[in-house]
């Protein structure tokens, strides 16, 4: 029996169904290694490759994988799953399975760099929360708009997690997630996903299946492993991303903070609306160009400069040294003004003082 619709979050990512197994069945999901499995007679062999059968051969799927995928499909409440090997396989293989000769896609202005370079409309893209500025956009009011003008709309909730955001019941097509952040958790596996209904995911597996993208067991292993802690780990490290981004609105050397749970956040409204948390990720603004923004990031003690988000270590980044521009321009003109510096803080789950007091320090070096 499939999960209840009245199971909440927290218990949806622990127990996918009723107890329906026999007795001696293992609690933990099992890690299944194998490229190709064996079959009781050519009708069936055929029949479990015509039906692209998870257990067939690994690139047409594999049952820790389908686990991992049936496991979100009750986080997100979706129809169906597909599993990648990056958030950007996932992505690619969604606009290449979608978009034909000649289509054109539509994509907000800030958004994910590599992402942007990729779709360079038959498609509208988003991302909400964004990256790094955190905007945030009405996911209802796209859907509408993607919806009479005969589009399919995509909605990237990396930074927000099934937890926070559930895109599809707002009237969206698909939503995809970097599983390498909050879904994985542990900064110690790289996936992707998408999910939406089974019949508009179908050419999509097919494209995963002909291109070879599909998640390996072990890591898929690791990614349920980090889903049963994800509604603890993303409400815990939203609270304390909370605290940080008041602590920051009132610091002197800090220009500006970008977090849509804070009350000044200019789509503060959209996103009490849509999600049910600010996220684990704080974006703010000193005063001073590139340079300031690494003297900050280099003066902390506690938090270490890497990219990446959602971990249970906070991880710190100057996002204007990250060059995804297609020309090497150096990223776009607000990322580069002299006059301001991004920093983007991924928070952890250490203690919310601690990681305060380390930013203390460190600004009193900018």
């Amino acid at each position: 029996m499939r999960m209840k619709p009245k199971w909440g979050p927290a218990t949806r990512a622990v127990v996918l169904t009723e107890r329906s197994r026999p007795g001696g069945m293992p609690v933990s999901p099992p890690l299944i290694r194998t490229t190709t499995f064996a079959h009781e007679n050519s009708s069936v062999f055929a029949e479990r490759f015509q039906g692209r059968h998870p257990a067939f051969y690994q690139r047409l799927g594999n049952p820790t994988v389908v686990e991992a995928e049936a496991r979100l499909c009750a986080m997100e409440e979706a129809g169906d799953c597909i599993l990648f090997g990056s958030g950007m396989a996932a992505i690619t293989a969604t606009l290449l399975a979608m978009l034909r000769p000649g289509e054109r896609i539509l994509m907000q202005e800030s958004i994910y760099g590599q992402t942007a370079t990729l779709a360079q409309a038959r498609l509208v893209f988003v991302e909400t929360p964004c990256n790094a500025w955190l905007q945030v956009v009405d996911i209802s009011a796209i859907a509408e708009i993607a919806k009479c003008a005969g589009a399919q709309l995509i909605v990237d909730s990396t930074f927000a997690s099934p937890c926070l955001q559930q895109p599809l019941k707002l009237g969206e097509s698909f939503v995809v997630h970097s599983g390498t952040k909050y879904l994985a958790g542990h900064s110690d596996v790289m996936c992707g996903a998408v999910l939406g209904s089974r019949e508009l995911l179908a050419p999509i597996r097919e494209m995963r299946m002909n291109t070879g993208g599909l998640l390996d067991p072990s890591a898929a292993w690791l990614l349920l492993r980090g889903i049963r802690t994800l509604p603890i780990r993303i409400l815990r490290q939203s609270a304390t991303a909370m605290e940080i981004a008041r602590f920051l609105s009132g610091t002197p050397r800090v220009r500006a903070v970008h977090y849509p749970y804070l009350s000044g956040h200019p789509m503060f409204d959209v996103a009490s609306r849509q999600m049910a948390a600010g996220g684990g990720v704080v974006s703010f603004e000193l005063d001073g160009g590139i340079e300031i923004g690494r003297t900050f990031v280099e003066a902390l003690r506690l938090i270490p400069i890497a990219t990446s988000l959602g971990g249970v270590e906070s991880l710190v980044e100057v996002p204007a040294d990250l060059d995804y521009s297609a020309d090497g321009s150096g990223g776009t003109t607000a990322l580069r003004d002299a006059r301001r510096c991004l920093v983007r803080l991924s928070v952890g789950l250490e203690d919310a003082a601690d990681l305060i007091d380390d930013l203390k320090q460190a600004l009193e070096h900018v």
